[in-house]
């Protein structure tokens, strides 16, 4: 047989098979897939799931969580659990590669991830309603008057702004004691419990609340600082009456013995002036053996003074014998042995004629009386 008839008749019975074939493809949609597949089918003997759809053939695109099989796998949804965390993509897992992520989960938060898969990154909250979200720095959601730039109130224990200190406190002095552990003056270094009190400067050194702890031991009228001078003995204070001479200043106003110097000699009464008033008068003077006046003020005067046992005036003389020296004689010189009085006149003498003679005795018969 000629090969080349042969050639042409094998070519027309495929020919023939062929349209026989396209005849035979029940393909609806037009996708290329038949239903039942068939090999005559342009794509393929596979079976078409759905040969109304022309979008759903074996080998089309998944198109997940729609419940529809696009792909014809025999799978709905071709759903996945690609983390293994127990809830696929369908079922919401709204990050499949993170275990982590998915519907139920605990969320933690504030740290920008969806761990419950609810749609909120943080489930931020504001329960208390200040200005402030509990990831947005509120340290307590709970109390409205703690958030970030509230106003800190010191000393209270609580961190009302939220910078992580309780009080904000502060030592502005350096000294060793801050303003919230009891530093009545945080801006002197000085100042501070536990400081020296410094009396009587008006300043509360020690922060116990007295502003000098003033002391009143010896319980008079004057306390130290209101300026008692020894509060130690109760009769010495300003206003107490003052002892002169005794070296005490029981009146406080800084003299020993509100001593003083009138006359300007150098000699106070205390230390001896007998007479402040006179310049003339005092210990450094002589005595005058004739005036009268204690001049030295040592107590004697005039030739009962030392100074004046040999000054002429106060030499003794008894010209008469009678033991009243001339000085003070009524009668210096009576005769040796005549009887006389304190004053040197002779007993007797009723006419104060220094003698006795007949005149005094009828003067005494007479009864005049006179010195006896």
């Amino acid at each position: 047989m000629n090969s080349s008839f042969l050639r042409c008749g094998v070519a027309g019975l495929l020919l023939l098979m062929g349209a026989e074939a396209r005849a035979i493809c029940n393909d609806n949609d037009s996708d290329g897939y038949g239903s039942p597949g068939d090999v005559t089918c342009p794509n393929g003997p596979a079976t078409d799931c759905n040969d109304a759809n022309s979008s759903i053939h074996p080998g089309a695109t998944e198109i997940l969580c729609n419940n529809v099989d696009d792909n014809c796998n025999g799978l709905t949804d071709d759903d996945l659990d690609g983390d293994g965390d127990g809830i696929s993509f369908c079922s919401g897992d709204c990050n499949d590669n993170n275990s982590n992520q998915y519907p139920g989960n605990t969320e933690i938060l504030c740290n920008g991830f969806d761990e419950n898969c609810n749609g909120n990154g943080d489930d931020d909250r504001n329960i208390d309603g200040d200005p402030v979200t509990l990831c947005n720095g509120d340290c307590d959601d709970n109390d409205s008057s703690r958030y970030p730039g509230n106003t800190e109130i010191l000393c209270t224990g609580v961190d009302e702004n939220c910078n992580g200190n309780a009080d904000d406190d502060k030592n502005s002095d350096g000294d060793p004691v801050s303003f919230c552990n009891g530093d009545c003056n945080d801006n002197v270094g000085s100042i501070y419990p536990g400081a020296t009190e410094i009396l009587c400067t008006g300043v509360d050194e020690n922060c116990n609340g007295l502003g000098d702890d003033d002391l009143n031991n010896d319980g008079d009228p004057v306390t130290f600082c209101s300026g008692d001078c020894d509060d130690n003995n109760d009769t010495i204070y300003p206003g107490a009456t003052e002892i002169p001479c005794n070296l005490i200043d029981e009146n406080c106003n800084g003299g020993g013995d509100d001593d003083s110097d009138n006359d300007g000699d150098g000699w106070t009464s205390c230390f001896g002036d007998c007479n402040d008033n006179v310049f003339i008068i005092n210990p450094d003077q002589n005595e005058n053996c004739g005036d009268s006046i204690d001049n030295d003020c040592d107590g004697d005067i005039d030739c009962a003074d030392s100074d004046c046992f040999t000054h002429p005036t106060c030499i003794t003389v008894d010209s008469d014998g009678d033991g009243v020296p001339d000085s003070s004689d009524a009668c210096p010189d009576t005769p040796p042995g005549t009887l006389v009085d304190s004053t040197g006149r002779p007993i007797g003498d009723f006419d104060f004629d220094c003698d006795t003679d007949l005149v005094d005795y009828e003067a005494f018969i007479s009864g005049f009386t006179g010195p006896m």
